[in-house]
Formats: structure tokens, C-alpha cells, sequence
């Protein structure tokens, strides 16, 4: 590190050289104790940088749901993504909210390691169609691999602090223990894809390289009667081949996942179940004990911290629909009515996400003694979860809003499938995503206030309610009245995204909602960690 001679304020020079030291291994700290000031540490750039590698995450999963609007295309999406993020995302900063590291040489190959991995798992995630057909590509057993290192190196990583560190009486290596106990059987089953994979891909036969046929489609080889359909309808008699490849393999809306057999999921159902292995274990190994026994065998979470790592991981998710309606090639003719749609489609998208983006934050406590994660140890877990899947289904969203513009601006839909049924598809996944992004922030905000997200006067219960009215009238449209047209789901979820910020304006308006500072002290007095009631 580099250490500055004082600066003499009279003649401007140095009493004492630049000095160059390096630490070897420096034991990490604990940032706090219980009831202790919790104090936000300074913008970490390494933190800003590494989450541009979930910015190519969701840039690759919105491909992946854009060619594979199916189940199994977002079966394959959630799982990749769900254990991408637990493993490495919020394993890093659930670690930084309790602990800092110095500058010392052991920690900054950690850090470039599990950098590494990450952009491995992130290369790695691909159509599903790759991640399948394990016995011929092996994407699915590097993704599994570099997940399985990522595991590895945070238990390393625990074991670390559960033998350096001692600034709690004890309760660090407590903590310690079951955040290695909550990574197991993730570890287990991401171990047991990665083996099933790696077996099929090394004891297969089949060629190891992509066939001509297959680079054209994205098919199987041998798939002919969709072929011969898109190239007639995409290049009639005379056109370019190589133009062909090209265009074909950026294809989108396929309904229907071409292969059917159900032994070669198992390792995107390990990966789900993986996945859903975090929270459960860590609810079970932290929340089922009294107060005191929590409090004995956990270490408190920098709370300000954290909810600045969520806002910026947001702001990533909604990133992906903003680049999914500004990144999209334009192939329709100027003037013509598919060139109208088109331009109504983004305007239409591109306020809805303004207006969302405003809403979440909106709806998000300013202050780290009002957020669910200082009230409540329950509703701060609950709160946790809604999170990784609200996440997630941004990442969704921002995918429907790329195939409801490629729906009007895609040169060869017309054999792409039938255009009612990818239309109905389109609107299903739609409407799902923006409704459960909007019931996530509602039961977000519900777990920071509480009964008083409701309010106390009839007018803030009313426009409360509303919001569940204007949810259901909208499967009711979709699902039961048949409203399947793109161009019409997405003014439907802008009409949702705007009464739900008029109910809130209501609301406010009637009850003005009582923040940390109006008690008159601000968050440094505030010994908010120590609030963890039952």
C-alpha cells in the first residue's frame, strides 16, 4: 500500500518519500457487533465492477427466454440464473455486509479467482439447446463446474474467518459454521450435475463440434420441414447462404422445445433445486431458534450496505429491458404500419420501465432503520427471497419487451411458427412477469412497514386494494377474455404500473408516511441492529 509523507502547508513539500509496502495475508474484520453503530462503508469500485459481469448475465439469459419463449427455455433461464446469483452475487455481499478484508496479496487472488469463475459460469450460459445436449457440448458441465468452484471458495472463505477472526465471543465461529453448514447441499448438488454432464460429454461418441445444418437452424440435424419453410419464406430463389446462416441462427419464438427427453433435465432440475437449497437452509439454521440464541450464534448485517448492493443489482435487472427496447435491429420499412407499431411497442415499453423503476424505488425505505432487514429477522429473510426472484423476473420482463418488438420488426415471423399461438405465448409470459414484479413490490413493501403499508383510514385501505383489483382484472383479460396481442398487453402493464403509483400518491397524500428521520435522530444514533424481534 502507499503511505503519504505529511504535507508541510507552507512550502508544499514532503517531509517523508512514498513508501511501497505489500501484505501478504491480512486476517479479515468484523465490521460490528451487536447493538453497535452500524457505519455504510465507502463505494467499493471492485463491487461496481464485478457486477458488470451480471450485466452480460442478464444480456445472455434474455436471449436465452427470446429464442425459447417455452417452458423448458425458461426452465433452463431461471435455474442458470437462479444459482449464478446465489452463488456468487449474493454470497459476496451478504460476506461484505459482515466483514472487510485488507489489501493484502491472499485476498486479491481471491478476489481475481472468484472474478474468474463468475465470468466462466457467465460464458457458459446459453440456449438451451447447448446446455441440453450435454453429451455433445459441454456448457452445462463448465456452468456447473465454475458454480461448484464458487461454492468451494466461499467455504474456504468462512473457514478463513471461523479461525482468524475472534471480535464476538465466540458467535463469529458460530456463524461461521452454519454458513458453511447452508452451502452444502448446494455444493452436493451442483457436484452431482457437474459429474452427470461431464460423464455424458466424455463418454459420448457423438462429434464434438456443431454441424453446418445445425449452426443454420439451431435445430437438430435432419429437421428438414422447418428448414425448407424458414429459407423459402426468408430468401426466396437466388439469395445469399452465408446471409441465411446468419439471420436464421439470431431466430427467435420458438413455442415448442424440440427434444423431449425427461433423463436429460436432471441437471437443470439440480440446478433449481440448488438454488432453492440457500434460503431454506439458511431459514432453517438461523430462524428456527429463539431470539437469544440467534443473536449468540449469527453476526449482524451491515444493513445500509446492503441495501445499496440491492439498488444497484436493480438497477442492473431493469437495465436488461431498457437495452432489450433500444437494441433491437429495426427490420420493418418507414411509413408502413408495421413501422408505426414498432415505435408505439418502445414508447409504450420504455415508459413502462421509467415508470417501474420509479415505483420499486419508491416503495424502498431511505433510511436502514426502515428496511425489513433492521425490523424483523423473519420478514428481513422473506424480503431476502422476494428479492432473488424479483430479480429475476425483471430479467423476464425486459426479454417479453425484446420479442413484442421483434414480433413487429422480425423480417421472418411468418415462419417462425403460428403467429396466434407465439402471440398468445408472448402475452402469457408478459402479463406473468409484470404481475409478479409488481406483487413482489408490493410484498416488499409490505415486510418494511408492516400493518402500516395498509394505512389507517378506509381511502389508503381502498387504494390499496385496488392494486389487487387492477392484478385481476388483468388475468382476467389475458387468460379468461383471450387479450393476446402484444401491442395490447403492454399498454395494459403501463395502465398497471400507473394506478399502482396513483394509489400510492393517494395514500401518502391522505396518511404522510413516517420515515426514520422524522423521529428526529438520524441512522448513526440509531443502534437499528440490535432489532431482531421474533
Amino acid at each position: 500500500m502507499l503511505e503519504h509523507g505529511a504535507l508541510d502547508a507552507d512550502n508544499l513539500t514532503l517531509h517523508e518519500p512514498l513508501v511501497f509496502s505489500l501484505n501478504l495475508v491480512a486476517p479479515p474484520k468484523q465490521r460490528h457487533k451487536w447493538n453497535e453503530t452500524q457505519i455504510c462503508p465507502h463505494t467499493n469500485w471492485g463491487d461496481i465492477f464485478f457486477d458488470l459481469f451480471f450485466v452480460a448475465a442478464t444480456y445472455k439469459g434474455t436471449y436465452m427466454i427470446q429464442y425459447d419463449p417455452n417452458p423448458v427455455g425458461l426452465t433452463y433461464f431461471l435455474g442458470c440464473f437462479g444459482i449464478l446469483y446465489n452463488t456468487f452475487w449474493y454470497s459476496k455481499s451478504e460476506f461484505d455486509s459482515r466483514f472487510e478484508t485488507g489489501e493484502d496479496l491472499l485476498h486479491f487472488m481471491w478476489e481475481v479467482l472468484h472474478t474468474f469463475l463468475t465470468a466462466v459460469a457467465v460464458l457458459h450460459m446459453g440456449k438451451a439447446d447447448y446446455l441440453f445436449k450435454t453429451t455433445k457440448y459441454n456448457e452445462m458441465c463448465l456452468f456447473c463446474l465454475a458454480n461448484v468452484g464458487g461454492i468451494l471458495l466461499w467455504i474456504v472463505r468462512y473457514i478463513e474467518v471461523g479461525t482468524w477472526v475472534n471480535y464476538s465471543e465466540g458467535s463469529v465461529l458460530a456463524a461461521s459454521r452454519k454458513a458453511i453448514y447452508a452451502r452444502i447441499p448446494a455444493l452436493l448438488l451442483m457436484m452431482a450435475a457437474t459429474v452427470i454432464t461431464g460423464l455424458d460429454w466424455i463418454q459420448s461418441n457423438e462429434e464434438k463440434e456443431t454441424t453446418d445444418e445445425e449452426y443454420n437452424t439451431g435445430y437438430e440435424a435432419g429437421d428438414n420441414s422447418t428448414n425448407t419453410t424458414l429459407f423459402a419464406a426468408a430468401y426466396p430463389s437466388g439469395s445469399n447462404s452465408t446471409d441465411y446462416k446468419y439471420e436464421k441462427y439470431a431466430g427467435y419464438g420458438r413455442l415448442d422445445f424440440p427434444y423431449l427427453e425427461p433423463s436429460k433435465h436432471v441437471p437443470i432440475i439440480l440446478c433449481l433445486l440448488a438454488w432453492a437449497s440457500g434460503p431454506i437452509c439458511y431459514y432453517i439454521l438461523n430462524l428456527t431458534s429463539d431470539v437469544e440464541g440467534y443473536i449468540s450464534s449469527s453476526l449482524p448485517m451491515n444493513v445500509e450496505f446492503l441495501m445499496h448492493r440491492y439498488g444497484e443489482i436493480t438497477m442492473i435487472m431493469l437495465g436488461a429491458s431498457v437495452m432489450n427496447l433500444l437494441i433491437v435491429d429495426l427490420g420493418v420499412e418507414a411509413g408502413s404500419k408495421d413501422f408505426y407499431y414498432y415505435y408505439k411497442s418502445f414508447y409504450v415499453g420504455i415508459i413502462s420501465i421509467i415508470l417501474l423503476q420509479y415505483l420499486h424505488f419508491k416503495e424502498q425505505p431511505h433510511h436502514a432503520a426502515d428496511n425489513a432487514l433492521a425490523k424483523n429477522r423473519h420478514t428481513g429473510w422473506f424480503f431476502t427471497v422476494l428479492m432473488n426472484i424479483y430479480g429475476i423476473c425483471l430479467v423476464v420482463l425486459g426479454a417479453c419487451y425484446k420479442l413484442i418488438l421483434l414480433e413487429v420488426s422480425y423480417p421472418y415471423k411468418t415462419a417462425a411458427g403460428d403467429p396466434e399461438k407465439r402471440k398468445t405465448r408472448i402475452a402469457v409470459i408478459f402479463v406473468t412477469s409484470i404481475l409478479v414484479v409488481l406483487s413482489l413490490q408490493t410484498a416488499m413493501a409490505f415486510c418494511h412497514k408492516g400493518r402500516l403499508f395498509f394505512g389507517k383510514s378506509l381511502i389508503c385501505r381502498l387504494m390499496k386494494f385496488q392494486r389487487f383489483l387492477v392484478y385481476l382484472a388483468i388475468l382476467i383479460m389475458v387468460f379468461i377474455a383471450n387479450w393476446n396481442d402484444p401491442d395490447e398487453v403492454a399498454s395494459m402493464g403501463i395502465a398497471a404500473v400507473v394506478i399502482c403509483i396513483f394509489t400510492d400518491l393517494v395514500a401518502e397524500f391522505i396518511e404522510p408516511p413516517v420515515s426514520h428521520d422524522d423521529h428526529g435522530h438520524d441512522d448513526e444514533d440509531h443502534h437499528y441492529s440490535s432489532i431482531i424481534s421474533t
